[in-house]
């Protein structure tokens, strides 16, 4: 079974394009591994995302509709059938 990956607009060139990967994993893992999974696959995505071994302050991780950041950071536990799902925040004015 497959983790749900949902890809950000300023992300998707690195993906390929893809709004959404299907990532394979052992039954559990946690975020941080699961990143570096897509990174062996999407090369420059995790450096988008962690900036000195953190996420970025102005991306936000989902899990489940839950935000990472009020469980376990990177280190919350994702299982087979999760949806994750990343937000790049874009400031503007």
């Amino acid at each position: 079974m497959t983790v749900t990956v949902n890809i950000p607009e300023p992300l998707r060139k690195l993906a390929n394009g893809q709004v959404e990967l299907n990532v394979e994993i052992a039954n559990t893992t946690t975020v941080e591994k699961l990143i570096d999974d897509l990174e062996s696959k999407y090369t420059g995505i995790k450096n988008k995302l962690f900036d000195n071994g953190e996420i970025r302050g102005y991306v936000k991780v989902f899990v489940n509709d839950e935000d990472i950041n009020f469980i376990r950071g990177k280190a919350t536990e994702v299982k087979r059938g999760d949806t994750v799902t990343i937000v790049a925040a874009i400031a503007g004015g």
